[in-house]
């Protein structure tokens, strides 16, 4: 069996099985090349745009194919920070990129069976951006292709709705050239709490299953301690000490309101949360 794709202009790596009652094999033969809508393109194991990897991609709209979420592909960004002009709107094409340079480099996605670890920011606007690369996504998606939940137990059942996404796309902005889909908020919608993020398997989506995937909001804490996410005296004086400090990357835990520097702004944040009940520990 064997599979070949090329969607709206974006390359993919093409791969196929060959039975083991069959001949053939991985450095030979040809293959044709598809776009979304089924209708064959050219392209050639020659051409030199196809990769040949393990495993198998089916055709979109036949049986068996299955749109998948890009490796690495759930990513937290700081919209409305310094990082991507200030700015609230999300990016409207490849070009446009201002989103990308807001992506929190270190954190990633909390997934059913991990451990929270590097999936809570301390930015003081709360969770106000989610991008996730997917490939070969077939359609557009809108607001109702996800589910929002909030909470902050243990209890995962216990939490509840949360406020619906603005969803844009940008085809083969995302990783390998994926399609990213971005989700935004206004600022202080989700602050010192847990999001689930559930992109649902629906024909825009063209996943087989749903995707469900979690970042947390611990308002203003440094993460100074590893055992919890409350802000406490420890976070204030880390922040006084690193006052010192010039322009710092996206990930410095002291940029509380991310603009790129530290300074008693910052201070007065983590004075003001000091003392506050945290965000609790989950594990999906």
């Amino acid at each position: 069996m064997w599979g070949g794709l090329v969607a709206m202009g974006r390359d993919y790596s093409v791969s196929w099985d060959v039975a083991s009652s069959g001949g053939g094999s991985s450095s030979g033969g040809s293959f044709a090349v598809w776009d979304v809508v089924g209708q064959p393109d050219g392209g050639g194991a020659s051409g030199g745009t196809f990769a040949v990897t393990a495993g198998q991609m089916s055709q979109p709209g036949l049986a068996g194919f299955s749109t998948r979420i890009a490796s690495g592909g759930r990513r937290l960004f700081y919209n409305g920070s310094g990082f991507d002009k200030s700015s609230s709107q999300a990016d409207s094409s490849v070009a446009d990129s201002f989103d990308d340079l807001a992506i929190a480099s270190d954190k990633t996605a909390l997934v059913s069976g991990a451990s929270a670890l590097a999936n809570v920011s301390s930015y003081v606007q709360g969770i106000t951006g989610i991008m996730v690369d997917v490939e070969a996504l077939p359609d557009s998606v809108t607001e109702a292709d996800f589910e929002i939940r909030r909470g902050n137990s243990s209890d995962i059942s216990s939490w509840t709705s949360g406020v619906a996404p603005a969803v844009s796309l940008r085809r083969g902005a995302g990783a390998d050239g994926s399609d990213r889909v971005t989700l935004t908020w206004p600022n202080a919608t989700f602050r010192n709490c847990w999001v689930e993020v559930r992109m649902k398997a629906t024909p825009q989506t063209g996943l087989a299953l749903d995707d469900v995937f979690y970042f947390g909001n611990a308002l203003a804490d440094t993460g100074n301690s590893a055992s919890d996410y409350r802000v406490t005296a420890a976070d204030v004086l880390g922040l006084r000490v690193a006052l010192k400090l010039g322009t710092v990357p996206i990930t410095s835990r002291f940029d509380l309101n991310r603009d790129k520097l530290i300074n008693t702004t910052d201070v007065l944040w983590a004075r003001l949360y000091s003392g506050r009940p945290g965000l609790v520990n989950i594990q999906p």
